[in-house]
């Protein structure tokens, strides 16, 4: 038996047994030194077996759980060891050692760190990872800081590198991959395509469906990574679901699935992003894997949350809570149920349900306290429930709490980067916490940090940046902002992105008083969202916007239309705010077609109502307007 089989043999066994407890056969001490042994003694191409990804992330990661099941923190790092590999691959890579040297580096550089009890390095790329899937961000962030664009050329290439037949079919395939690559790399993207379409058949041929579907999806996300190839990585997507269809065993394709949840949601497939979530669900399901099940209800939850359609997203939340709470593993329940109150408080604060977020946010804070974490994983939670606690005092109107809350959390926010989602969200809550105190100048000043990274593109950073430029008297350098994000969104594909950056040009503009070109850019905000699962907050605005400037021209039937849009996709958003917004707005447009008293009482109901949930911003609009009466 060679060096490359023996290693095989290990590894072989300890997957046929259950993380390191199948002491029958070998010790847990005994198989933790023969892998540590063998990972350690990788020098040459056998690596690329052994570091392909899933085999050598499937190590690593049960080997992370049994030293932290004790610190009850195992489901930080289950899900998402690969895309801590890859960030250190990258930066090995850069030095420019070759692919599958850099591999090896990297394989070196993570197992000595574990050996060393030192898990916190890479902690908060865990948590930064895990909140920056389905999001504005991912589009941006992600890309610019892990170079995703690279990081799929080496595992699509690897994919076949990888095949076990050293047989002619092998080696043709392994060249169609790399010609493919050379060409993508050229821009010579049409006949990228059919290279990848004949390496697709031989590797079925050879490896399988389940591999066959692997390697389309993986090159699929590498064409839609570029906005010229939309197309042709769908059309390796539609190759890959047809191969589904016809596998009876669908057990081992749930890693391709959330690969494809991906592409589609960055290109704005919402619908065929939740077809590939509820099928990984449905998978884990009759697979009775408990913490694959609440991974994916909460990516459902998170799904639903960044469209605004928070009855969807309260659905799943509460799925996910309800697993934590009945989870059969005692050692990770208390976990489990951080998570799920963080999410499900998130969520209940976009119903606009104040007290029951802050309920929510007090079970995970005290489940948090009971837990032996170390600053680098309690920074990031605690800033986590302060930021939503502050949103909650903010959109409330007290002020004065919202002030502590950030200036208690200024402390710990220097703990983290500021490419971490964490610090970027918070820093966004203290800056809408200025705005909403007429208070633009700190808010700009709160938000710098946010702008001296690659980030800088980060819509929901640009968009709030822009507004708070505007309402500083500085259009055109927000105009210039927003053009900027606008060429690198387009670039990217990012449809929710691009559809906020269009608000934002839209509002800059009406405060402006040029409504001509404020309307253009609200429908053009309409335009990149015509998908048939929208995301309702921007859906909504773009209405309500169009409605004020058709009451404003007097326009009044075009008015009401675009109202009625905006009313009726507020109730299914479940955000009340949202709804009051369309009310206040349609109590206008009564009072413009000479219905004034039936307006004003539509007016004191809605200020009534927001005082009642305590939207304190509505409230004070609507009690501007009777003033005025």
């Amino acid at each position: 038996m060679n060096a490359s089989q023996s290693q095989l043999s290990i590894i072989n066994k300890y997957l046929q047994s259950i993380a390191f407890g199948d002491i029958e056969n070998l010790n847990t001490k005994q198989r933790e030194e023969e892998i540590i042994k063998s990972l350690r003694g990788i020098t040459n191409k056998d690596s690329y077996f052994l570091l392909s990804g899933k085999l050598f992330s499937q190590i690593v990661t049960d080997k992370m759980a049994l030293y932290n099941k004790s610190r009850q923190i195992e489901f930080l790092w289950q899900q998402d060891f690969m895309d801590i590999f890859k960030k250190v691959y990258e930066e090995t890579r850069a030095t420019g050692s070759e692919p599958w040297e850099a591999e090896v580096q990297t394989a070196k550089i993570l197992w000595n760190a574990i050996e060393d009890n030192k898990f916190f390095t890479t902690a908060e790329s865990i948590l930064d990872f895990r909140d920056s899937r389905l999001t504005e961000e991912i589009d941006l962030e992600l890309i610019d800081r892990f170079n995703v664009q690279r990081n799929l050329i080496n595992i699509v290439r690897s994919s076949v590198t990888l095949l076990r037949s050293p047989s002619s079919i092998y080696h043709e395939s392994s060249s169609y991959v790399e010609k493919a690559i050379k060409l993508y790399e050229a821009g010579r993207f049409k006949e990228t395509n059919v290279l990848f379409e004949l390496a697709l058949k031989n590797i079925q041929a050879l490896e399988g469906n389940p591999t066959a579907i692997s390697f389309a999806v993986l090159a699929g996300c590498l064409q839609i990574l570029n906005r010229t190839t939309i197309s042709k990585g769908l059309y390796l997507f539609q190759r890959a679901e047809k191969i589904i269809e016809i596998l009876d065993d669908k057990s081992s394709i749930g890693d391709s699935l959330d690969e494809m949840a991906g592409g589609f949601w960055r290109i704005g497939l919402y619908k065929k992003t939740l077809d590939m979530l509820s099928m990984k669900l449905y998978i884990h399901t009759i697979q009775k894997n408990e913490l694959s099940i609440m991974f994916t209800e909460e990516k459902l939850s998170n799904f639903f949350y960044n469209l605004h359609r928070f009855i969807e997203a309260q659905e799943w939340a509460l799925h996910f809570l309800n697993s934590a709470v009945r989870s059969t593993d005692d050692d990770l329940k208390i976990t489990y149920f951080l998570q799920a109150n963080l999410n499900y408080a998130k969520i209940l604060k976009g119903l606009n349900s104040w007290a029951k977020a802050i309920e929510h946010l007090n079970y995970a804070e005290r489940t948090l306290n009971h837990l032996d974490l170390s600053s680098e994983i309690r920074n990031p939670l605690q800033l986590d429930i302060a930021h939503t606690r502050g949103d909650i005092a903010v959109a409330r109107g007290d002020f004065e709490t919202a002030r502590r809350i950030f200036e208690s959390g200024r402390e710990k926010l220097v703990s983290l980067k500021t490419t971490s989602p964490v610090f970027t969200r918070f820093l966004r809550s203290q800056a809408i916490f200025y705005r909403n105190q007429m208070n633009f100048k700190d808010g700009i000043n709160v938000l710098q940090p946010l702008f001296q990274e690659k980030n800088r593109t980060n819509p929901k950073n640009v968009s709030l940046l822009a507004e708070l430029l505007t309402l500083h008297s500085h259009e055109d350098a927000a105009l210039k902002l927003l053009e900027q994000a606008e060429e690198q969104l387009n670039q990217w594909n990012s449809i929710t992105g691009l559809s906020l950056i269009y608000l934002t040009k839209g509002n800059t503009y009406l405060l402006m008083e040029d409504f001509t070109e404020a309307s253009k850019w609200f429908l053009n905000s309409l335009d990149v969202i015509s998908t048939d699962l929208v995301n309702l907050k921007n859906y909504i605005t773009a209405h309500l916007s169009l409605g004020y400037l058709e009451i404003e021209k007097g326009n009044l039937k075009l008015a009401e239309r675009h109202l009625s849009f905006a009313d009726e996709k507020a109730s299914t958003s479940g955000s009340l705010g949202l709804l009051l917004d369309a009310q206040f707005l349609k109590a206008n447009l009564r009072i413009k077609q000479g219905f004034q008293v039936n307006g004003l009482n539509m007016i004191r109901q809605i200020a009534q109502e927001a005082k009642d949930l305590e939207i304190s911003f509505m409230h004070s609009k609507a009690q501007y307007q009777l003033e005025q009466y």
